[in-house]
């Protein structure tokens, strides 16, 4: 907005970019010139993808709830039949759920036992001889024989990129 026509090249000198060149002078267009630029700059956000950071819905209960995977440390078989319970940094949540499609969620989960699946994102480290993961809070989760050479390989190749 502006009623300085002469003035309009500053927007390219300044690299404004402008959804309209609205001129004070003219009170007729200029409140519907106003909204129209506003209902496009709420489109336009609206349209952007503003979620960045890959993310899960669990149902609990009635209330679905969305936890993002670098929050999430790991999943563990509930001892509740059907429910597992993910760990997160300040929380754990039990739901509704089987341990078998958590693991084909994202490349970072990785079945480690019968009764976990780790998010290789906070691994701390992994004690081949103990069969245990320590994560980045401390937790530990149990590896079995049967999982660790797997666990081992995708765990150095994610570290490794």
């Amino acid at each position: 907005m502006t009623t300085y026509t002469d003035l309009v090249y500053l927007t390219f000198l300044y690299k404004v970019e402008a959804l309209d060149y609205i001129v004070k002078d003219n009170m007729d267009t200029f409140q519907k010139r106003v909204m129209e630029c506003i209902d496009v700059a709420i489109e336009r956000y609206l349209n952007t993808n503003l979620e960045t950071r890959p993310q899960i819905w669990i149902k609990n209960g009635p209330i679905d709830v969305k936890l993002y995977v670098d929050e999430i440390f790991y999943f563990e078989s509930s001892p509740t039949p059907h429910k597992l319970i993910v760990y997160l940094d300040n929380r754990r949540i039990e739901y509704i759920g089987k341990i078998k499609e958590v693991e084909s969620m994202y490349e970072v989960f990785c079945r480690c036992h019968q009764s976990y699946v780790v998010n290789l994102m906070n691994v701390k480290e992994i004690n081949k001889k103990e069969r245990v993961i320590t994560m980045s809070n401390g937790a530990k989760c149990l590896v079995s024989t049967r999982h660790l050479k797997k666990v081992v390989n995708q765990f150095k190749k994610l570290t490794s990129c």
